[in-house]
């Protein structure tokens, strides 16, 4: 029907000029020789007329033999990528249009889009995909397509949008991509190229994103790249080597920028001039400190630097307050952490972890109230974990193990709500675990092993909490010896082995003498400071001599007292018989960390004096009956 439309056109506009000459002929001035202008001019219009017509039947043929080119490499792209088995082949190899297949777009006649992402693509590309010339959008992304990118790719000069990424393509970036002078993303992450970048893809000047990461590319980055000043987004990762080129600096309008773990050298100093920048990302490899210029990039939403960077993080990091990730963790920084990481109060991940940090956690960092994960684990930290931390009422995950913080735990952590892990593992706190702990009603985590100060009962309300893994190995905390508790321990991942104050107090001497009618002492004293009063109960094992008792049936030691020698007298009382009594002393403690702790036990025997009487009344006898004593 458009092909009679545009006949039509075509003929009315000859039968108007065909008329018009008509009219001129019937208004002539000069009928002699109209007749000859008349014949010329009609072979004239004759002329036009059959070029018209001729057109009318080529302009078709031509969409005709487009579209069975198109067609035939639509099929064969379905023929070499398992097409039956794909996720979605509606109508495809059909006799309906192109334009009804599953995933194609035509316009003005001709295949403008081919979007198959997801669909369960498998086997390689054919060369015959270099005939879809009118393809704007090629997007093949997250199948299993294997083997080279074709060569003939590069015939696809109208192509703005190239994504071939998370498939199993190898071999080398074709060179002919460079001919893609209209490509405005190219997108090849996650596959398995491998080779270096090509030169010509210099050419690709309208390029705005770029994306190679997740490969085995190779080699130099091309200083060619430099040309690419439309580039937004710059992602390499890699195993790329050699440095950076300083042409980098010319990507002024870059907004993402990462770079893979294989680049040796320093990093050039025109990154830190790209001010456009929200997100970077430079690999292992670099070398040399973190430069004060990384002030200038007040951009930045998201930093990531590893891992080997040596010297103290800047105090100019404290200009990015638009950051929202900063990961500085695995270099070898040294110094403090500095007071104006607190002015990034947008920050929602840090982490400073693995390096060699030192000196005290700031007490700015409490600013960081968006904060959702707290990474400072594995450096040399000291001093106290600041009060202000209770105000990172967002956080959900605060690892803090491996440092050498000390102090007691503050209790202003319980009023981070949302937190789900907590590590405090190896450090050197002490003191008694915050009730308050128990308010954090979405833990999971709980790791306070390798702190051999703290001691005290475990809050009774951890129970009620979610904990799935509790460690208080190489303390001296206790647990509740409630049943409730005790069960609730027995169902979660519970580690408590080599536990420092197992021993709990010490009792000196654990044997005495005892002289029938007189009485001899021991001592008791705690092994650590407790977080509350402490009782030991003092009492006999079953089968002891009631003659033998002591002067107390308990003992009290406070947290300032604890370190005080306590006394405990035993007496034997006189008796009748010869017998040399014993008994077994026996303690338990409880209260302030102490519960179910128990020492080693006394063994008093008594000296019984019956002994000598009897053979001093044996004597006697002996004289009396000697002597005639009736």
């Amino acid at each position: 029907m458009g092909n009679s439309a545009r006949s039509n056109v075509l003929y009315t506009d000859v039968l108007y000029t065909k008329t018009g000459s008509r009219k001129m002929q019937g208004n002539g001035k000069s009928a002699g020789k109209r007749p000859d202008r008349g014949l010329a001019q009609t072979g004239l219009e004759v002329a036009i007329y059959c070029s018209f017509l001729a057109a009318m039947v080529f302009v078709p043929s031509v969409a005709q033999a487009q579209t069975a080119t198109e067609r035939a490499a639509l099929v064969a792209l379905y023929d070499a990528t398992d097409g039956d088995n794909w996720t979605d082949n509606t109508n495809w190899k059909s006799q309906e249009p192109v334009g009804d297949w599953d995933g194609v777009t035509v316009e003005n006649g001709a295949v403008t889009r081919l979007d198959l992402h997801s669909n369960n693509l498998r086997g390689e590309l054919p060369a015959e995909i270099g005939n879809l010339t009118s393809l704007e959008e090629l997007q093949l992304w997250d199948n299993s397509l294997s083997g080279a990118i074709p060569a003939e790719t590069g015939k696809l000069t109208n192509l703005e949008v190239l994504l071939l990424r998370s498939n199993r393509l190898s071999g080398s970036i074709p060179s002919e991509i460079g001919n893609l002078t209209s490509l405005g993303t190219l997108w090849l992450a996650n596959n398995q190229l491998s080779g270096a970048i090509p030169a010509e893809i210099g050419k690709l000047t309208r390029l705005e994103w770029l994306t190679l990461f997740n490969n085995s590319l190779s080699g130099a980055i091309p200083a060619e790249i430099g040309k690419l000043t439309n580039l937004r987004r710059l992602l390499l990762g890699g195993n790329f080597t050699g440095a950076i080129p300083t042409e980098i600096g010319n990507l002024t309008r870059l907004e993402e920028l990462e770079f893979g773990s294989n680049f040796t050298g320093a990093i050039p100093t025109e990154i830190w001039k790209l001010t456009n920048l929200r997100w970077l990302s430079l690999g292992s490899n670099f070398t040399g400190a973190i430069p004060t210029e990384i002030g200038n990039l007040t951009r930045l939403e998201r930093l990531s630097l590893g891992s080997n960077f040596t010297g103290s993080i800047p105090a100019e990091i404290g200009n990015l307050i638009s950051l929202t990730n900063l990961q500085l963790h695995s270099n070898s920084l040294t110094g403090a952490i500095p007071a104006e990481i607190g002015k990034l109060t947008s920050l929602e991940t840090l982490d400073l972890s693995q390096n060699s940090l030192s000196g005290p956690i700031p007490a700015e960092i409490g600013n960081l109230t968006r904060l959702r994960s707290l990474g400072l684990w594995n450096n040399s930290l000291t001093g106290d974990i600041p009060a202000e931390i209770g105000k990172m009422t967002n956080l959900v995950g605060l690892s803090l193990g491996n440092n050498s913080l000390s102090g007691d735990i503050p209790a202003e952590i319980g009023k981070m709500t949302r937190l789900e892990q907590l590590s405090l593992y190896d450090n050197a706190l002490s003191g008694a675990i915050p009730a308050e702990i128990a308010n954090l009603t979405s833990l999971e985590v709980l790791d306070l092993g390798h702190n051999t100060e703290l001691t005290g009962d475990l809050p009774a309300g951890l129970r009620l909490l979610p904990i799935n893994y509790l460690n208080i190995s190489e303390t001296c905390i206790t647990t509740p010896a409630d049943s409730d508790f005790q069960a609730w321990l027995a169902g979660i991942t519970f580690l408590d082995t080599d536990r420092v104050c197992a021993a709990g107090f010490t009792v000196t001497p654990t044997a005495l003498t005892v002289p029938e009618g007189s009485n001899a002492k021991y001592t008791v004293v705690l092994d650590a400071q407790p977080s509350a009063d402490v009782t030991i109960a003092v009492s006999f094992a079953s089968g002891s001599d009631t003659d033998i008792t002591v002067d107390k049936n308990s003992l009290t030691f406070t947290t300032d007292n604890w370190d005080t020698a306590q006394e405990v007298t035993v007496s034997a009382a006189e008796d009748d018989d010869a017998t040399d009594g014993a008994a077994t002393i026996e303690h338990t403690a409880s209260g302030g960390g102490y519960n179910n702790v128990s020492a080693s036990s006394v063994t008093a025997t008594e000296a019984d004096n019956d002994n000598d009487a009897d053979a001093e009344r044996a004597a006697l006898v002996a004289i009396y009956d000697a002597t005639d004593g009736d």
